[in-house]
């Protein structure tokens, strides 16, 4: 079951330390040339916005949250990406506009920060 950039799915996410997992909307960040066998990376969203730096929102009052599938204002939790099997993911909900992912790859390049070559 091959995923796109940007499109929302309900998957079953493992908390940081595995013991469990949780229920939830996930984001398909990683594209075409991700090949890892049935395996995608996502970044989870959750519906209890925090004032956190590390979360981007996605609100009905926003113009593409109908085609997003999401039942309620989320946040987008770009600072976790996950590498997840198909086997987890119970179905699409939808997707984000491209012009919103390019926000939130850009965000998560900030975590890997490269040094310039010398």
């Amino acid at each position: 079951m091959p995923f796109e950039p940007g499109q929302l799915l309900l998957v079953s996410f493992p908390f940081t330390d595995r013991t469990t997992a949780k229920l939830r909307p996930a984001l398909v960040v990683s594209g075409a040339e991700f090949k890892r066998g049935d395996d995608f990376v996502a970044v989870p969203l959750s519906s209890r916005p925090r004032d956190d730096v590390y979360d981007f929102p996605i609100t009905s009052s926003m113009p593409f949250f109908k085609q997003s599938g999401l039942k309620q204002d989320s946040i987008v939790k770009w600072s976790k990406p996950m590498t997840i099997s198909t086997a987890v993911a119970h179905r699409k909900l939808g997707r984000i506009p491209d012009e919103v992912m390019f926000e939130i790859n850009k965000l998560i390049r900030s975590l890997f920060p490269v040094a310039p070559e010398s």
